[in-house]
Protein backbone atom coordinates (compact mmCIF):
# COMPACT_ATOMS: atom_id res chain seq x y z
CA UNK A 1 0.00 0.00 0.00
CA UNK A 2 2.58 2.69 0.82
CA UNK A 3 4.67 1.47 -2.35
CA UNK A 4 0.98 2.58 -4.36
CA UNK A 5 1.20 5.83 -2.60
CA UNK A 6 5.02 6.57 -2.81
CA UNK A 7 4.44 5.91 -6.56
CA UNK A 8 1.32 8.22 -7.13
CA UNK A 9 3.09 10.86 -5.00
CA UNK A 10 5.98 10.89 -7.07
CA UNK A 11 3.55 10.92 -10.04
CA UNK A 12 2.00 13.65 -8.85
CA UNK A 13 5.34 15.81 -8.05
CA UNK A 14 6.42 14.74 -11.64
CA UNK A 15 3.36 16.33 -13.91
CA UNK A 16 3.41 18.84 -11.04
CA UNK A 17 6.91 19.65 -12.28
CA UNK A 18 6.08 19.13 -15.75
CA UNK A 19 3.14 21.53 -16.16
CA UNK A 20 4.98 24.15 -14.66
CA UNK A 21 7.99 23.98 -16.68
CA UNK A 22 5.55 23.94 -19.65
CA UNK A 23 3.54 26.93 -18.40
CA UNK A 24 6.86 28.56 -17.75
CA UNK A 25 7.90 28.27 -21.12
CA UNK A 26 4.23 29.04 -22.52
CA UNK A 27 4.17 32.47 -20.84
CA UNK A 28 8.16 32.82 -22.36
CA UNK A 29 6.67 32.19 -25.28
CA UNK A 30 3.90 34.75 -24.92
CA UNK A 31 6.34 37.50 -24.10
CA UNK A 32 8.57 36.96 -27.21
CA UNK A 33 5.18 36.62 -29.26
CA UNK A 34 3.97 39.97 -27.91
CA UNK A 35 7.46 42.05 -28.74
CA UNK A 36 7.03 40.50 -32.14
CA UNK A 37 3.42 42.08 -32.39
CA UNK A 38 4.91 45.31 -31.35
CA UNK A 39 7.24 45.21 -34.29
CA UNK A 40 4.08 44.77 -36.59
CA UNK A 41 5.70 40.79 -37.10
CA UNK A 42 2.47 39.27 -37.18
CA UNK A 43 3.08 36.23 -39.38
CA UNK A 44 5.86 35.43 -36.51
CA UNK A 45 4.24 36.52 -32.95
CA UNK A 46 1.01 34.16 -34.45
CA UNK A 47 3.55 30.90 -35.11
CA UNK A 48 5.08 31.71 -31.06
CA UNK A 49 1.53 31.98 -29.52
CA UNK A 50 0.24 28.76 -31.56
CA UNK A 51 3.22 27.02 -29.63
CA UNK A 52 2.45 28.32 -26.41
CA UNK A 53 -0.77 27.60 -26.65
CA UNK A 54 -0.24 24.42 -26.69
CA UNK A 55 1.68 23.76 -23.63
CA UNK A 56 -0.67 26.07 -22.16
CA UNK A 57 -4.52 26.33 -23.68
CA UNK A 58 -5.26 28.45 -20.56
CA UNK A 59 -2.57 30.92 -20.91
CA UNK A 60 -5.00 34.17 -20.68
CA UNK A 61 -2.16 36.76 -22.20
CA UNK A 62 -1.93 34.39 -25.22
CA UNK A 63 -5.53 34.10 -25.64
CA UNK A 64 -5.95 37.54 -25.59
CA UNK A 65 -3.31 38.53 -28.09
CA UNK A 66 -4.35 35.45 -30.31
CA UNK A 67 -7.57 37.12 -30.90
CA UNK A 68 -5.78 40.46 -31.62
CA UNK A 69 -3.86 38.78 -34.40
CA UNK A 70 -6.73 36.72 -35.60
CA UNK A 71 -8.00 40.38 -36.58
CA UNK A 72 -4.70 41.12 -38.35
CA UNK A 73 -4.89 38.35 -40.46
CA UNK A 74 -8.26 38.42 -41.44
CA UNK A 75 -7.69 41.78 -42.53
CA UNK A 76 -4.56 40.62 -44.83
CA UNK A 77 -6.25 37.92 -46.18
CA UNK A 78 -9.13 40.24 -47.10
CA UNK A 79 -7.00 42.65 -48.54
CA UNK A 80 -5.01 39.57 -50.57
CA UNK A 81 -8.51 38.40 -51.77
CA UNK A 82 -9.31 42.24 -53.13
CA UNK A 83 -6.25 42.28 -55.03
CA UNK A 84 -6.82 39.61 -56.37
CA UNK A 85 -9.77 39.87 -57.19
CA UNK A 86 -9.10 43.23 -58.86
CA UNK A 87 -6.30 42.09 -60.83
CA UNK A 88 -9.12 39.18 -62.43
CA UNK A 89 -11.58 42.28 -63.40
CA UNK A 90 -8.94 43.90 -64.77
CA UNK A 91 -8.33 40.58 -67.27
CA UNK A 92 -12.18 40.36 -67.28
CA UNK A 93 -12.38 43.87 -68.76
CA UNK A 94 -9.48 43.29 -71.33
CA UNK A 95 -11.81 40.36 -72.81
CA UNK A 96 -14.77 42.25 -72.77
CA UNK A 97 -16.67 39.63 -69.87
CA UNK A 98 -17.97 43.11 -68.42
CA UNK A 99 -21.04 41.67 -66.49
CA UNK A 100 -17.99 39.04 -64.18
CA UNK A 101 -15.64 42.25 -64.30
CA UNK A 102 -18.64 44.62 -62.40
CA UNK A 103 -19.34 41.78 -59.89
CA UNK A 104 -15.35 41.08 -59.28
CA UNK A 105 -14.92 44.74 -59.12
CA UNK A 106 -18.00 45.02 -56.34
CA UNK A 107 -16.80 41.82 -54.30
CA UNK A 108 -13.13 43.60 -53.70
CA UNK A 109 -14.80 46.70 -52.48
CA UNK A 110 -16.48 45.02 -50.26
CA UNK A 111 -13.52 43.35 -48.73
CA UNK A 112 -11.47 46.52 -48.07
CA UNK A 113 -14.25 49.45 -47.75
CA UNK A 114 -14.24 47.94 -43.71
CA UNK A 115 -10.20 48.57 -43.53
CA UNK A 116 -10.46 52.37 -45.42
CA UNK A 117 -12.40 53.71 -43.05
CA UNK A 118 -10.91 52.15 -40.05
CA UNK A 119 -7.06 52.07 -41.01
CA UNK A 120 -6.10 54.80 -43.65
CA UNK A 121 -3.33 53.11 -45.26
CA UNK A 122 -1.53 53.80 -48.38
CA UNK A 123 -1.92 50.60 -49.76
CA UNK A 124 -5.64 50.42 -49.10
CA UNK A 125 -6.33 53.78 -50.31
CA UNK A 126 -4.56 53.51 -53.44
CA UNK A 127 -6.25 49.72 -53.85
CA UNK A 128 -9.55 51.28 -53.24
CA UNK A 129 -9.16 54.33 -55.46
CA UNK A 130 -8.22 52.11 -58.40
CA UNK A 131 -11.21 49.72 -57.33
CA UNK A 132 -13.37 52.81 -57.14
CA UNK A 133 -12.14 54.01 -60.77
CA UNK A 134 -12.68 51.02 -62.89
CA UNK A 135 -16.16 50.73 -61.07
CA UNK A 136 -16.70 54.18 -62.51
CA UNK A 137 -15.82 53.47 -66.01
CA UNK A 138 -17.07 50.27 -65.99
CA UNK A 139 -20.68 52.08 -65.14
CA UNK A 140 -20.30 54.38 -67.76
CA UNK A 141 -19.00 51.96 -70.60
CA UNK A 142 -22.08 49.66 -70.41
CA UNK A 143 -24.68 52.50 -69.72
CA UNK A 144 -23.29 54.29 -73.27
CA UNK A 145 -23.80 50.28 -74.74
CA UNK A 146 -27.03 50.39 -72.76
CA UNK A 147 -28.21 53.50 -74.51
CA UNK A 148 -26.86 52.34 -77.84
CA UNK A 149 -28.52 49.24 -77.67
CA UNK A 150 -32.17 50.99 -76.23
CA UNK A 151 -32.12 53.49 -79.43
CA UNK A 152 -31.49 50.25 -81.72
CA UNK A 153 -34.25 48.65 -80.00
CA UNK A 154 -36.74 51.75 -79.89
CA UNK A 155 -36.26 51.92 -83.54
CA UNK A 156 -37.02 48.43 -84.13
CA UNK A 157 -40.35 49.15 -82.19
CA UNK A 158 -39.05 46.74 -79.43
CA UNK A 159 -40.61 49.10 -76.67
CA UNK A 160 -40.48 47.42 -73.48
CA UNK A 161 -37.20 45.62 -74.21
CA UNK A 162 -35.40 49.05 -74.82
CA UNK A 163 -37.12 50.64 -71.64
CA UNK A 164 -36.08 47.59 -69.34
CA UNK A 165 -32.57 48.17 -71.07
CA UNK A 166 -32.65 52.35 -69.48
CA UNK A 167 -34.19 50.92 -66.32
CA UNK A 168 -31.40 48.62 -65.87
CA UNK A 169 -28.55 51.42 -66.21
CA UNK A 170 -27.57 52.55 -62.18
CA UNK A 171 -27.12 56.36 -62.50
CA UNK A 172 -29.65 58.41 -64.75
CA UNK A 173 -29.13 61.36 -66.33
CA UNK A 174 -31.38 63.81 -67.55
CA UNK A 175 -30.93 62.43 -71.39
CA UNK A 176 -31.78 58.82 -69.82
CA UNK A 177 -34.65 60.12 -68.29
CA UNK A 178 -35.77 62.17 -71.56
CA UNK A 179 -35.84 59.34 -72.93
CA UNK A 180 -37.37 56.69 -71.16
CA UNK A 181 -40.36 59.54 -70.70
CA UNK A 182 -39.97 59.24 -74.65
CA UNK A 183 -40.23 54.93 -74.92
CA UNK A 184 -43.04 55.26 -71.85
CA UNK A 185 -45.17 57.72 -73.18
CA UNK A 186 -44.94 55.63 -76.99
CA UNK A 187 -45.77 52.44 -75.09
CA UNK A 188 -48.79 54.10 -73.30
CA UNK A 189 -50.12 55.16 -76.82
CA UNK A 190 -49.86 52.01 -78.20
CA UNK A 191 -52.27 51.02 -75.35
CA UNK A 192 -54.15 53.93 -75.95
CA UNK A 193 -55.17 53.41 -79.41
CA UNK A 194 -55.54 49.75 -78.91
CA UNK A 195 -58.39 50.64 -76.10
CA UNK A 196 -60.04 53.52 -78.45
CA UNK A 197 -60.19 51.26 -81.46
CA UNK A 198 -61.38 47.80 -79.57
CA UNK A 199 -64.46 46.59 -81.43
CA UNK A 200 -65.12 44.82 -77.72
CA UNK A 201 -65.20 45.78 -73.60
CA UNK A 202 -61.51 46.59 -73.10
CA UNK A 203 -60.51 44.44 -69.54
CA UNK A 204 -59.55 46.79 -66.70
CA UNK A 205 -56.12 45.82 -66.68
CA UNK A 206 -55.77 47.31 -70.02
CA UNK A 207 -57.09 50.30 -69.11
CA UNK A 208 -54.45 50.58 -66.12
CA UNK A 209 -51.66 49.50 -67.90
CA UNK A 210 -51.69 52.56 -70.56
CA UNK A 211 -52.50 54.97 -67.41
CA UNK A 212 -49.23 53.85 -65.98
CA UNK A 213 -47.22 53.85 -68.82
CA UNK A 214 -48.38 57.34 -69.08
CA UNK A 215 -47.80 58.38 -65.26
CA UNK A 216 -44.16 56.87 -66.23
CA UNK A 217 -43.43 60.08 -68.24
CA UNK A 218 -41.65 62.90 -65.86
CA UNK A 219 -43.04 66.31 -65.82
CA UNK A 220 -40.00 67.95 -67.28
CA UNK A 221 -40.56 66.09 -70.41
CA UNK A 222 -42.82 67.99 -73.42
CA UNK A 223 -45.15 64.95 -73.41
CA UNK A 224 -46.37 65.48 -70.30
CA UNK A 225 -49.16 67.22 -70.77
CA UNK A 226 -50.40 64.92 -73.57
CA UNK A 227 -49.86 62.13 -71.20
CA UNK A 228 -51.89 63.78 -68.54
CA UNK A 229 -55.07 64.07 -71.18
CA UNK A 230 -54.70 60.82 -72.18
CA UNK A 231 -54.82 59.25 -68.64
CA UNK A 232 -57.62 61.26 -67.99
CA UNK A 233 -59.14 59.72 -71.30
CA UNK A 234 -58.38 56.62 -69.51
CA UNK A 235 -59.77 56.59 -66.41
CA UNK A 236 -63.31 57.69 -67.77
CA UNK A 237 -63.31 54.39 -69.51
CA UNK A 238 -62.77 52.67 -65.92
CA UNK A 239 -65.94 54.03 -65.00
CA UNK A 240 -68.08 52.62 -67.42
Amino acid sequence: MRKVISVIVILIIFFVIIFFVFTDKSYKLTKKAEEFYRENKIEEANDLLNEALQMNKLNRRAIILKGKISKHIERKENINNAEELYNEALKDLKNKKYDEARVKLMRSLDLIKQYSAENKSDEIETLSDNIVNKMNELTTKLANDYIEEAKIRYKNGELLDAYELLESIEFHDANIEQLKSKIAFDIGERRYNNILGADFNVSELEIRDGIYWFSRVRKDSELYEKSMEYIKTLKKYLSK
